[in-house]
């Protein structure tokens, strides 16, 4: 067993929370702290086609949560995990999204809204 497969046994992984151009996100729980975290999985390979390496909007992601780690107002990168086949961003787990506040019936009414949208903004 590799170390990126031993770090990913760390994690259960509860559902799949979204589905985008380069991969897939997972909300899981760590195994030890039983934080809940939402883990963005980069596939590198994807049904026997190889990408030309990381694409440069994921390396750009990273580039800004690692600068902006710990600031109050984004989202925490917990751990970066990784092997040939793909790359995995463990991160903090936030409940709701820009975009379904922004298309919610009436978004006030939920008293964390405020903190949610500075959060995700």
């Amino acid at each position: 067993m590799d170390k990126t497969q031993e770090k990913l046994k760390g994690y259960t992984f509860i559902e799949k929370i979204g589905e985008g151009t380069y991969g897939l996100v997972w909300k899981a729980k760590n195994n030890i702290n039983g934080q809940i975290v939402a883990i963005k999985e980069f596939k590198i390979k994807r049904k026997g086609v190889e990408y030309d390496g990381i694409p440069s909007t994921v390396l750009r992601e990273i580039s800004y949560l690692k600068k902006l780690n710990y600031h109050i107002n984004v989202v925490e990168l917990v751990e970066i995990i990784s092997n040939t086949n793909g790359l995995f961003l463990v991160l903090e787990y936030i409940e709701l999204d820009v975009h379904s506040l922004l298309y919610a019936k009436n978004p006030y009414k939920d008293s964390r809204l405020p903190n949610l949208v500075v959060k995700v903004y």
